[in-house]
Parts: C-alpha cells; sequence; structure tokens
C-alpha cells in the first residue's frame, strides 16, 4: 500500500501544469523512485552506470600506461523507459 502523501501527489492534476499553465514535456536521466509522482509520470532514460563506469576506468588506465592514441568512443546502451510525460506533443505547449 502506498503512502498517502504518495497517494494525494498523484490525485492531483497535473502539478507541473498547475505551476507554470502548460503541460511540459519532461525526461530525466536515471530511474527516480519520485518518476510516477507526477502527472503524467516522468518518462526515463536509464544508463548502464556500472558499464560506464568500468569503461572510464579502463580508458583512463590504459592512457596513464602511455597509450597516445586516438580518442576511443565508447558507445553503451540505454534504455527508454516512457511513461507519459515525455510523450507530450509540442502543439500541447500552447496556453
Amino acid at each position: 500500500m502506498e503512502d498517502s502523501w504518495r497517494q494525494s501527489i498523484k490525485a492531483e492534476k497535473g502539478p507541473i501544469m498547475a505551476l507554470i499553465g502548460i503541460a511540459v514535456a519532461i525526461v530525466c536521466f536515471d530511474e527516480i523512485s519520485e518518476a510516477d509522482l507526477l502527472t503524467p509520470a516522468i518518462t526515463l532514460v536509464t544508463q548502464d552506470v556500472a558499464t560506464m563506469g568500468e569503461s572510464a576506468a579502463e580508458l583512463l588506465f590504459k592512457r596513464l600506461n602511455g597509450y597516445e592514441g586516438e580518442f576511443e568512443k565508447k558507445v553503451i546502451p540505454t534504455v527508454l523507459t516512457p511513461r507519459g510525460s515525455g510523450e507530450i506533443a509540442p502543439t500541447s505547449l500552447q496556453r
């Protein structure tokens, strides 16, 4: 069962819209427990922070050990978790 404060926040009709008067698309990085508290819930882009750290450390130690080669590009996959806030169309931003 959810805490009563979480239920009351969810029951609000778009706290951000109430604050500024327009619907705003929001996308955040990394999982946050409060993502589902807003209406609509916040869309997330989740990153594999362990892999990011390992890759950064590998590149750092390679350089510290004397590597002077070209710049290296690492692509680490992300996961998009659509929850409604990132899907707000730009046309809905009109007052």
